[in-house]
């Protein structure tokens, strides 16, 4: 995200975009910290807060305490000014939300879907988005609206969601198909990609530059900040942790490969496993962690297992990218307090020694709602970096 000013007329509009970014990330703040921060001039910096202020953006919250001569005035983001509508496209249900500048949820709607059964059809698919989106939109004035969704959608059907063709399967462009019923910038990422940019902008790596987003539910998958900035990778893939290979010999996942990571560390696969351990069946990770608070030998073996499979696999990660965390996020992240002793000494294993003390193990308790929130990040990162774009009191 561009932060810093420059002092000429003819970047306006990119001096607007950074001293919004730098209310939102540093405020309340006063006009003459934000002259600081930005390198611009305060009679530059009071006409576009000026113009932010009339624009509903930014508003003047209080004076703040001074020792000597006038009190600051401090600004702060006017959150409720605009809405966003984010969409959490997964194989069995999708999640709509609204949300304001700051990521809280407004309104949520949750619809069932199954991407494998009989039924699924991609025109069915776009028909529900469309309608709910529109009816959504109805109730709140929507700016943008971000998408996020797994690889592959539909095992059955071979659908995944992009826009560039892949032998064999059909290409769903959700953005392109949706921007022609809906007026409004559509943009769309990888689940974990977005939950990633979740915990950037609202959870628990919002003091990080550098992590690694681990997530984990019905698939696993990676998202990745370097600097600050999210890494998408080819063609935004950089997501796809889960589809990288772990045993050649293993079952066949989703996307149509054998022995995919996603098969070995996926909970519906621990679920499987610890059923398996403990001769019942164990249909929740509430209900496996219940089970582990009473005391199994058994499914003590099965975290030991999975912690070793996870580590071997994000500490090579951790070998590439020289992360500050590696952050473990989705329903896994309901275990941690098993989990994170078994998994840390796995990676102090797995890791190369001149990066084991500067690499450190979180787990977000964000578990629900995070993606479609994330999605929502989506339309802020434009907004913020263009903010002409969608007021029109800056066009022109």
């Amino acid at each position: 995200m561009r932060r810093y000013g420059m002092n000429s007329q003819d970047n306006r509009e990119h001096n607007r975009a950074a001293l919004l970014s730098l209310v939102r990330n540093h405020g309340p703040i006063s006009r003459s910290e934000l002259a600081r921060l930005s390198g611009l001039s305060k009679p530059v910096v009071t006409e576009i807060v000026d113009s932010l202020i009339n624009a509903n953006l930014v508003y003047e919250s209080y004076k703040a305490k001074s020792g000597v001569g006038r009190r600051p005035v401090m600004l702060k983001l006017n959150q409720d000014s605009l809405r966003i509508l984010g969409i959490d496209l997964a194989r069995t249900r999708i999640e709509f939300m609204v949300t304001d500048l700051k990521g809280n949820a407004l309104k949520t709607v949750r619809l069932p879907l199954s991407t494998e059964n009989e039924e699924f059809s991609a025109p069915n698919l776009l028909d529900i988005l469309t309608r709910t989106a529109t009816e959504m939109m109805q109730e709140f004035e929507v700016i943008g609206i971000g998408i996020a969704h797994p690889l592959p959608l539909s095992s059955r059907w071979r659908v995944i969601v992009g826009a560039v063709q892949r032998s064999g399967w059909y290409t769903l462009d959700l953005q392109k198909a949706l921007s022609q019923e809906i007026n409004v910038p559509i943009f769309v990422g990888n689940d974990a990609d977005v939950a990633a940019l979740y915990e950037k902008w609202f959870g628990v790596a919002d003091d990080l530059k550098d992590f690694i987003y681990i997530m984990v539910g019905e698939g696993i998958g990676a998202g990745i900040f370097c600097a600050g900035q999210p890494l998408r990778g080819h063609k935004g893939m950089a997501g796809e942790f889960g589809h990288i290979m772990a045993n050649p010999n293993g079952r066949q996942c989703l996307c149509g490969k054998r022995g995919c990571l996603e098969t070995e560390l996926a909970i519906p696969v621990l679920l499987a496993k610890a059923s398996q351990a403990c001769g019942y069946p164990i249909h929740s990770v509430e209900q496996l962690s219940e089970r582990l608070a009473a005391g199994s030998s058994a499914l003590e073996q099965v975290l030991n297992d999975y912690a070793s499979t996870a580590a071997v696999h994000i500490g090579n990660l951790v070998n590439i990218f020289d992360p500050e965390c590696v952050i473990m996020g989705g329903e896994i992240a309901h275990l941690d307090k098993y989990l994170e002793k078994r998994l840390h000494q796995g990676l102090q294993e797995v890791v190369h020694p001149l990066l084991q003390e500067s690499v450190t193990l979180r787990f977000s308790p964000s578990a629900d709602n995070m993606v479609a929130k994330g999605a929502s990040i989506l339309v802020q990162e434009h907004f913020f970096a263009y903010p002409h774009e969608y007021i029109s009191e800056f066009r022109g």
